[in-house]
């Protein structure tokens, strides 16, 4: 009730301040500036606004922030709020209520945003996340995108779910996607978490003999010698399993494979490399 009453006086307030072009029916949410500086470009015009304070935002709105920049955008449907990080860009590109329902897109081109929506929303309501990588649904949930500038797009969940591409990723689980394609979902709670998760971490070998290493199909020497390479191969490791004794790298056909740690070490520490439970066997 408290975050509808403040809604009621932020519109009631920024009422004569409402863009020309729209009538009132058309204003959806809110904007905050947490930090100068954020632009507006309003629908249909090719000139950005500065803003400093507080805004309404029509359908078709585009919002950005410099490197500085942040700002809250709060949607008057249920109050489901976007946080812009800096170096952010959105547009809203679709709001619609129907009696008790509503539908709400948002598409992000670039940078960071924090998500969170206010209830668990019901069958006839919808919330989408647009990127160049892949389009989201929205459960009721609390999650973050960011969106590099190859379009190159994450999503991060904290609480909830949301559908990446039909793809579930639950609470406390992020993927990355790149024009529809998405990587594993890996346990991830930061976009550096869910990087190094499919990144891998710098090795270094620890053997400079003219030897070839077992690579097996999971973290113990009861699996299956899958192929046979030279440590000199080894430059990149994508998991571990608990005490770091086996390492997972990757071959050069794709496939996943698993090596003893005594044969490589990491360059610099890596305390967010992915890890794998012991009896894991690649498939």
């Amino acid at each position: 009730m408290r975050r509808v009453l403040i809604l009621l006086l932020i519109v009631s307030f920024l009422a004569p301040f409402a863009p020309t072009h729209a009538q009132e029916e058309l204003l959806v949410a809110s904007l905050e500036v947490i930090n100068a500086s954020v632009d507006v470009k309003r629908v249909d015009t090719d000139v950005w606004i500065p803003v400093t304070f507080e805004t309404l935002l029509a359908q078709g709105d585009m919002i950005r922030t410099d490197e500085e920049g942040e700002a809250i955008i709060t949607f008057f449907a249920d109050g489901t709020s976007t946080e812009l990080q800096p170096e952010t860009e959105v547009i809203i590109a679709d709001f619609r209520v129907e009696e008790e329902a509503f539908t709400i897109t948002l598409e992000i081109l670039a940078g960071i945003t924090i998500q969170q929506v206010e209830r668990i929303l019901d069958q006839d309501s919808s919330y989408r996340v647009i990127t160049p990588g892949v389009n989201m649904t929205v459960r009721g949930t609390d999650f973050a995108v960011r969106v590099e500038e190859d379009g190159r797009s994450s999503l991060l969940t904290f609480d909830g779910q949301v559908n990446a591409s039909d793809t579930p990723v639950d609470g406390g689980f992020g993927v990355r996607a790149v024009d529809g394609e998405l990587s594993d979902v890996v346990s991830a709670d930061s976009f550096e978490a869910l990087d190094t998760a499919l990144d891998g971490c710098v090795a270094t070998s620890s053997i400079q003999l003219d030897v070839q290493l077992n690579v097996r199909s999971g973290p113990a020497t009861s699996n299956d010698v899958i192929a046979t390479i030279p440590p000199s191969d080894i430059e990149t490791v994508y998991g571990t399993i608990i005490g770091n004794t086996w390492y997972r790298i990757q071959l050069d056909d794709g496939s996943y494979g698993w090596i003893a740690a005594d044969a490589v070490g990491l360059a610099d520490e890596c305390p967010l490399l992915r890890q794998f439970p012991v009896n894991y066997v690649e498939e």
